[in-house]
């Protein structure tokens, strides 16, 4: 290894760079839409794990519009805080997002959406006094929160005072139990070639792939409707 401390900068090459630099946050804080309301994840735990937040709702419905599946889940893939007041810019796009995921659809029969509901489900925790906390299991050997999905398509309820495996308490479709066959659910192509533990997914079960990137899949979605909805549909609940 060398220092770089033995050598001068090379000026003519910052230069070049600075501008370049320029002209990529120039595009990174392009105002693509507006947001009717203060949007923020102050607490990922309190604003997304444990309640539907309207980034996640956002995600998914893009995913469902753009593919024309009736299911999808998507997670937070990273834990951090984003605050959007007014516009929305691609910065913001790829805060939320940042891997170059594409998307994909799979097969599931209503055993394999419980079984990957009960994989999310043991992602929390909770104490005798009602304090949720993340599963040190999720924590090794990194945060691996990226692997709790939440959906949408379906209503559901996940009971976190139950066993690892046991947690799913109630799994619908429109107000109706879901029915013996197979379910269109779009998602990452991260998670559905079965990554994260999600053996239920799988490259034999998808039936198509879409090879454009999501970042610029959520970004033609806010170009085109030019806002970005606060609101969400409560189709989801955790007890603890």
């Amino acid at each position: 290894m060398i220092s770089t401390k033995l050598f001068a900068v090379d000026r003519v090459v910052t230069d070049m760079l600075r501008s370049l630099e320029e002209e990529v946050d120039e595009w990174l804080d392009e105002e693509i839409a507006t947001v009717p309301s203060r949007v923020a994840i102050d607490d990922p735990l309190q604003d997304v794990w444990l309640k539907e937040h309207p980034f996640i709702e956002w995600i998914n419905k893009t995913m469902m519009r753009y593919s024309g599946a009736e299911i999808a889940c998507a997670s937070l893939l990273r834990p951090d805080t984003l605050e959007i007041n007014a516009a929305v810019t691609r910065r913001d796009v790829h805060a939320l997002y940042p891997y170059p995921n594409s998307l994909a659809v799979v097969e599931l029969t209503k055993e394999d959406i419980r079984l990957a509901l009960e994989v999310s489900a043991s992602f929390l925790m909770v104490t005798n006094e009602g304090i949720v906390y993340i599963n040190s299991d999720w924590e090794k050997p990194r945060l691996l929160s990226y692997n709790y999905d939440m959906w949408e398509g379906i209503e559901y309820q996940i009971d976190l005072r139950r066993p690892i495996g046991k947690r799913v308490i109630k799994l619908s479709m429109n107000g109706e139990p879901l029915k013996d066959q197979r379910y269109h659910v779009v998602t990452s192509s991260y998670r559905a070639s079965g990554s994260g533990g999600y053996h239920m997914f799988g490259k034999e079960k998808i039936v198509k792939e879409y090879h454009q990137d999501m970042v610029e899949l959520l970004v033609e979605d806010l170009k085109r409707e030019r806002i970005l909805p606060v609101e969400v549909d409560r189709n989801w609940k955790i007890v603890y």
